[in-house]
């Protein structure tokens, strides 16, 4: 017996939006010393894209547990939803932490300039 496969799936469920909702508290925030504000796209894929995935991967839950006779198709959309929707947040995540660090290095450069 496992654990971790023994859990009904309205459990899983249940841990999903339980997760979902840490998320929306704890999020990446811009960065203090960002000379350049974040796009308003990058901002909302950044707060809100990780809670999204783990609703859809809860609802995917609650509907494999709650209601057996329907086609799996529809649970495994709203998981797959999840997944491209958490590369998306990744992908904007990297995008971002790349975008601060060119911020840095143009900043460096500029004082390294006025120097001279």
């Amino acid at each position: 017996m496992n654990f971790f496969t023994d859990l009904p799936l309205y459990i899983w469920g249940a841990v999903c939006l339980g997760i979902a909702l840490v998320y929306t508290i704890i999020w990446p925030k811009p960065a203090r010393d960002r000379t350049v504000p974040r796009p308003r796209w990058m901002h909302l894929i950044l707060r809100w894209a990780n809670p999204a995935v783990w609703v859809l991967v809860g609802i995917s839950c609650f509907l494999r547990a709650l209601w057996p006779g329907l086609p799996m198709v529809i649970p495994n959309v709203a998981a797959l939803a999840g997944l491209v929707l958490y590369v998306v947040f990744i992908a904007g995540y990297i995008a971002d932490r790349l975008a601060v660090q060119r911020e840095k290095n143009t900043a460096s450069r500029k004082a390294a300039a006025a120097q001279k």
